[in-house]
């Protein structure tokens, strides 16, 4: 499959991404030889949701702590909450752990 075949299939499975992101997932097509590139397709966007359901799961979580306000998970998968710290009772950011704990311990 050439780069041109992969980039017009990409842009027919994720219409609303942005040009940058198709010409980097049809350069992950064509690297990876998928046979089906349907399938492929298919596959990203199944651990997109994913991805997007298990933050949603962890926010939940956080946010159900008591005196909780605010939550971010992070670019490097971590998260923090806004709310009284657990060793002072002092109100701020703080540590609450790893994306992936969070997730295996829920």
């Amino acid at each position: 499959m050439t780069y041109d075949e992969a980039l017009s299939i990409v842009a027919r499975h994720f219409p609303r991404g942005s040009s940058m992101l198709h010409q980097f997932r049809a350069g992950c097509l064509v690297q990876s030889g998928a046979t089906d590139p349907d399938a492929w397709c298919e596959g990203i966007k199944q651990r997109v949701r994913q991805h997007a359901e298990n933050r949603a799961r962890i926010r939940a979580h956080v946010l159900a702590m008591p005196g909780v306000t605010r939550c971010e998970i992070r670019a490097d998968e971590t998260v923090h909450a806004y709310g009284p710290m657990p060793n002072n009772g002092r109100i701020g950011m703080h540590f609450v752990g790893y994306a992936d704990d969070i997730i295996r311990d829920l």
